[in-house]
């Protein structure tokens, strides 16, 4: 419980700095690896800057700089720099931590990167594909139709507040 505290405290703060640096977005997700557990990916919605899509969804890029990582470890085992530990796929078994509830395109994303489970902070009522009571009532993480499936948990308190955005954004 302590080691979730400290990662929903760790994107509760960041949101808030995004947020100072003119981040029109400022929602911050948290890729941990279950083998590396010390070097948690932490990634950003960059939507708003210059050299961005529209997609670049905080849990988008994660999933991508989770992938970038991966290509990296692969690199360096066959260049003899690293020992192989073995390959993961894409987020096989991570824990995710996010600061708003995921729209359906990045539910759908965790379902394909193979996510264990996802912690969020902020329900979003109209955008979110988590809850029964978000968006259409999906619940992605849930369609027993699809071929995987991860937890989901709100972080019900208010301990770790973050910023209030558009509740017509999608996260």
């Amino acid at each position: 419980m302590d080691f979730i505290k400290s990662l929903l405290a760790l994107i509760s703060s960041r949101s808030k700095e995004e947020l100072q640096n003119g981040n029109k977005f400022p929602i911050v997700t948290a890729f941990v690896n279950p083998r590396d557990t010390k070097n948690p990916i932490i990634s950003v919605d960059s939507r708003d800057h210059h050299d961005h899509t529209l997609l670049d969804h905080s849990i988008m890029s994660g999933i991508k700089s989770v992938a970038e990582r991966e290509a990296e470890r692969r690199y360096q085992v066959e260049k003899g720099d690293r020992e192989d530990t073995g390959s993961v796929y894409l987020c096989f078994d991570f824990d995710v931590y996010t600061t708003h509830e995921p729209c359906s395109m990045c539910s759908m994303a965790l379902i394909h990167s193979r996510v264990k489970r996802c912690i969020f902070l902020q329900p979003m009522i109209k955008t979110g594909c988590l809850k029964t009571e978000s968006g259409n009532g999906y619940c992605m993480h849930n369609n027993r139709k699809l071929n995987s499936k991860y937890e989901v948990f709100q972080w019900i308190g208010n301990e770790y507040p973050i910023p209030t955005i558009d509740e017509n954004i999608c996260c």
